[in-house]
């Protein structure tokens, strides 16, 4: 079936905005049962009896109800992780369904935390402290919880920022000024920065806001980073799934900072060319971003530690850019994703890597690992070295969006003398690698998804919209 992408007319796009979010199910009335996983991990419930035995090591964890879309190390060697459950999209387009589990050194639960009922779970960070910070988001905007090492919540606070409505330019006529974009709510993202917060949200004006908070969410620093401006959703003519979340990634905003307290906001160019943010920025800031001239590209805005703009650039290559993951190095950010040289098969899409440093001096690199390829993350880890993490092996309908499913999670360190592949699991269906976290002892943290679905996988039974999740420590060679 040849898919499409499609502007969303006003009326249906409320619908999208306003879709029903069932409330999460708690822990305690649905216990998670370990699947079987199909390479040999050990399973892992994310409820289990307080006798669980530890997985063998090194650590290599499966969990059955959801992928790990996201990981970080705690202080004592423990491990705060971020799944989502593939959603039907036109039940859940927009409004992700995640959890966080923690577990300790040896992979044993020791906490969970479900969305609060009626909001959508979509960040975490860890600090130095081991406590965490939880990012929340509903129809009322953004709620920040601080919680426990096990999970257990501290307090928590609604974001509330009036100058959302007198930003430039001048507020239009029956024009929204609400703290959350409309149309999705997966508009937000955390990075820790010593026992405070680095926040990035997009508003209803379509605009994005980044803001630098203490440990008691008390706003320190507030910089405008993109203005408002024309942003339309786009949807599916069929198929159930957004893999990658690709029609939804033009709403994302990403956040992180180098060794020098330098923070960069990275966000991708609009699914429908209005170019509005290069407009957007040239007319309130008067920054002339140069880059693709269809506007096609990443834009990684810098701020000072103390609040101040430096600038942005525009980032990528002559192609269309996707950008799914964003990462803090010693002098700069890697952002990461795909791009797209267009074939008759449906096999063009590149892993894009791109830098960023903190003078906004910019590197491009793009790879073709097998077929169709895509970048989740890349952890830098000094010396040359970097290790990107993604999914490959997939196609996708070269007239539209339907992405297979088929793919092939993969972990490659980069090394100026050449790449080591590091062995991960493998899965009857599409799997992913969706992020790298650097642990004590020259060793990598690697999780993702496995078993997961392709756009068409859940048309004709939407039990087929499931996956698995997994974490894996390898040692760097």
């Amino acid at each position: 079936m040849s898919l499409r992408f499609f502007l969303l007319p006003a009326s249906l796009a409320a619908l999208v905005a306003c879709a029903s979010v069932a409330p999460p199910i708690a822990a305690e009335d649905s216990p998670s049962t370990p699947a079987p996983p199909p390479d040999g991990g050990a399973a892992v419930d994310a409820s289990p009896p307080p006798d669980a035995s530890p997985p063998p090591d090194p650590l290599d964890l499966r969990f059955d109800d959801g992928f790990v879309r996201a990981g970080h190390a705690t202080p004592d060697g423990g491990l705060v992780l971020v799944l989502e459950r593939p959603g039907y999209i036109r039940d859940r387009a927009g409004r992700p369904d995640r959890y966080v589990i923690a577990v300790d050194a040896k992979g044993r639960p020791r906490g969970r935390l479900d969305a609060t009922p009626g909001r959508e779970l979509l960040d975490v960070a860890v600090h130095p402290t081991g406590a965490v910070t939880v990012l929340e988001a509903s129809d009322e905007g953004y709620h920040l919880v601080r919680a426990t090492s096990e999970l257990a919540r501290i307090r928590e606070t609604l974001l509330v920022d009036d100058a959302i409505a007198t930003d430039p330019p001048a507020l239009r006529e029956g024009e929204r000024s609400g703290p959350i974009e409309p149309f999705s709510h997966d508009t937000g993202r955390l990075d820790a920065i010593g026992d405070g917060i680095l926040l990035a949200t997009r508003t209803a004006r379509h605009s994005v806001v980044a803001y630098r908070m203490d440990a008691a969410f008390a706003v320190k620093s507030r910089t405008l980073v993109l203005p408002a401006h024309d942003l339309y959703a786009v949807g599916l003519t069929g198929g159930s799934y957004d893999a990658f979340s690709q029609l939804d990634a033009h709403f994302h905003v990403h956040i992180a900072h180098d060794d020098a307290g330098i923070v960069y906001v990275g966000l991708q160019h609009e699914r429908v060319y209005t170019e509005g943010v290069k407009r957007a920025l040239e007319e309130v800031f008067g920054e002339k971003v140069s880059g693709d001239p269809d506007g096609r590209d990443f834009y990684v805005t810098r701020i000072a530690p103390d609040g101040e703009r430096l600038g942005v650039v525009a980032v990528g290559t002559d192609d269309e850019d996707q950008l799914y993951g964003f990462h803090g190095s010693d002098d700069g950010v890697y952002a990461v994703g795909r791009t797209e040289k267009w074939n008759e098969e449906g096999t063009g899409h590149d892993a894009l890597v791109t830098h960023v440093d903190r003078n906004g001096l910019t590197k491009v690199s793009r790879s073709n690992v097998d077929r169709g390829d895509v970048l989740f993350d890349a952890l830098p880890l000094g010396g040359g070295m970097l290790v990107t993490t993604g999914t490959s092996g997939y196609a996708q309908n070269p007239h539209g969006a339907s992405i297979s499913e088929e793919g092939n999670a993969f972990a490659w360190v980069l090394r100026p003398e050449g790449i080591t592949k590091l062995e991960l699991p493998k899965s009857p269906r599409q799997s992913q690698a969706r992020f790298a976290r650097r642990l004590p002892g020259n060793r990598v943290l690697v999780g993702g998804m496995l078993d997961g679905p392709g756009t068409h996988s859940g048309d004709a039974d939407q039990t087929l919209l499931r996956s698995h999740g997994f974490v894996t420590v390898r040692a760097l060679p």
